[in-house]
């Protein structure tokens, strides 16, 4: 398997493939790579910037602080991820009915993406930013939320009862989210 170091990886560099490789402090940069896989594959401290990676099967695929931004990322099966060292940051991506399921996602962040219909179930996202994210239909069951911010997030509906949500911040009227389970209705 070949290595990167310190490269920008360009489609017209490899061929329109990104080669099963280690990547490491990377960007890699305009791939549309839809429903690829990517299986095997090593990224660390990598900048993945305006890839269409949809479908992706990430069959212990390693991604350590690996940042997306400006990515479509639909349908992607992140909990199929190699979990050691797993660390991912995304930014103006669109992440809709991605699987997250029983992920550690401490301190991960998730600056103005499109989450609808993700599963966040068991996952811990213990110090998690979600800024500015639509959440529709985005699961949270026995999700660990704890100094989670959500406050500039909306459209979620989290059930705390079934969420550990301590010292988590959510901001009106978002937060009206966090009653929809006990039947309450906000006029």
């Amino acid at each position: 398997m070949n290595n990167y170091y310190d490269e920008i990886i360009k489609p017209e560099k490899i061929k329109q493939q990104l080669e099963k490789a280690e990547y490491e402090k990377c960007i890699i940069r305009d791939f549309d790579i839809n429903a690829a896989i990517l299986s095997g594959y090593v990224f660390i401290d990598c900048v993945f910037d305006g890839c269409n990676l949809s479908l992706c099967k990430l069959h212990q695929t390693a991604l350590r602080n690996v940042i997306f931004k400006n990515c479509k990322l639909l349908g992607m099966k992140w909990d199929e991820c190699q979990s050691f060292m797993f660390s991912v940051h995304f930014e103006n991506s669109n992440l809709d009915m991605s699987n997250f399921y029983g992920l550690r996602l401490k301190k991960s962040k998730f600056i103005s993406c499109s989450l609808k219909e993700v599963d966040f179930t068991e996952a811990d996202m213990m110090d998690a930013i979600l800024d500015d994210c639509d959440c529709s239909g985005a699961v949270f069951d026995q999700t660990n939320l704890t100094n989670a911010d959500l406050s500039t997030s909306q459209q979620y509906i989290i059930n705390p009862t079934q969420n550990n949500v301590k010292n988590s911040k959510f901001s009106w009227p978002a937060a009206s989210g966090l009653l929809v389970n006990f039947g309450v209705k906000i006029t």
